[in-house]
Parts: C-alpha cells; structure tokens; sequence
C-alpha cells in the first residue's frame, strides 16, 4: 500500500503475516530524499505510526553540508530536522576510522534519556565495564591510565582510560561520558570512544596514544543552547 504524504513523500507499507513493514521516503525542498525503514509495526499501531512519518516529514529541511543546523535542530547528512523535543527523542551514533592508525576507531554516541543509569566511573568501580574495556579484561591485564572526572566542551563528565598488553599487542579503550539531561535533545546523554581493532594499536607509547585523545576531546564542541 502506497501512502502519499505531505512535500512529495511516500510511505509504503508492506504486510508479513500479521505484521507491517514501512519505507519512508522522505524529500526536502532541495529534493534530497531520506529513506528510513520501520520493521514489525503491529496493526494496531499503523494510525499512530502512519501520523509520526507524516510529522516527520513536514519537520525535514535542505541544508548544506558545510552549514550548522539552526538552534535546536537535529542535524542529518544534508538538511536538518525540527520535531518538539517534548515529543519525540532522538538518538545518533557515528564511528570513524583515524588516518595514520588504521588499528584504533573513534566513536560518538548521543541519545535522549528518560532515565540516568550508574555513570561511568560507578559502572568501572565494580567492574561493570562497557564492551570495549570488558573485552580487553577478559583478554588481558588492564592498567588504568585514567579515571576522573574531566568537563569537555563546557560539559562536565566523567573519562576512563586503559590499555592491555594481549599477545604482545597494544589495545586501548578509552571513554568520556556526560550522563545527559532527562528528556532533553539538547543537553542529550553523550558517550565518546577511542578502541582498538584486533589487529591491536600503533601508537608508540601510552603517552601519544593520551596525547591524541586529549585532542580529540578538545575538538568536540556542542553548539550553545
């Protein structure tokens, strides 16, 4: 079934047996389409999902790349959305490869909380360790480079930092966490990441592996409220 929305979008739903699957097709006035899938919607749940894409659609706008979203917009890869933020929670989460250590990956994670959980230094203190330190301590000796509390682009949170020796290779995880503000996009939960890829890390030394993620930090700047 086929469902036009507002601007030129189209939603089109499919059934598997008593469950729906959507594609969104979504185009801003510049004529940049976004597509987005919904898996498993129920019946019951069409009219109310049918009304959020339609919404969604009418909150996409054209921007240029190289151009900041307007205050409180979300940013996509060529335009930018407008939704309430008492209504709808948003969530990104991007990695990336570094030039020159093709061994180790960065990673950001931002989403809106309805809830806090331990942060991370209470999760480390008991050995709750996210995957990435998890699985350097289930491999190896962890040795703690840091664990403090450490503000980031005006936002206080908290870094942990460590290495592993594993088979003569060099493994690092480090993290810097703000807990986020309950039930609002703009002061979302954020979660910053350096790894390390199996075939282990290049950097020379601890000290230059900190060194880069000092400046990794420091280039991190949220837009003002």
């Amino acid at each position: 079934k086929t469902i036009q929305l507002d601007n030129g979008s189209v939603l089109l739903l499919s059934r598997l047996s008593t469950l729906y699957t959507f594609d969104a097709y979504l185009l801003t006035s510049k004529n940049t389409l976004y597509h987005m899938m919904i898996k498993r919607v129920t019946p019951n749940g069409v009219p109310e999902a049918v009304e959020n894409m339609r919404k969604l659609s009418n909150a996409i706008y054209f921007r240029h790349p190289d151009t900041e979203p307007p205050h409180g917009a979300f940013a996509l890869e060529a335009g930018y959305s407008m939704l309430p933020n008492d209504q709808f929670f948003e969530e990104i989460y991007m990695g990336a490869q570094i030039k020159g250590h093709s061994g180790s990956y960065v990673s950001l994670l931002t989403k809106s909380i309805i809830e806090k959980e331990p942060s991370l230094l209470e999760r480390f203190e008991r050995k709750d360790y996210d995957p990435a330190v998890g699985e350097l301590s289930n491999n190896g000796r962890l040795q703690t480079l840091r664990k403090n509390k450490r503000t980031v682009g005006g936002i206080d949170g908290e870094e942990v930092a460590v290495s592993a020796v594993i088979e003569g290779k060099t493994f690092y995880a480090f993290q810097f966490e703000y807990d986020g503000t309950l039930e609002s996009n703009t002061r979302p939960y954020i979660a910053i990441e350096l790894g390390t890829h199996e075939n282990g890390s290049n950097f020379k030394s601890n000290e230059e592996a900190l060194v880069f993620w000092d400046e990794l930090l420091q280039s991190f700047k949220p837009l003002p409220e």
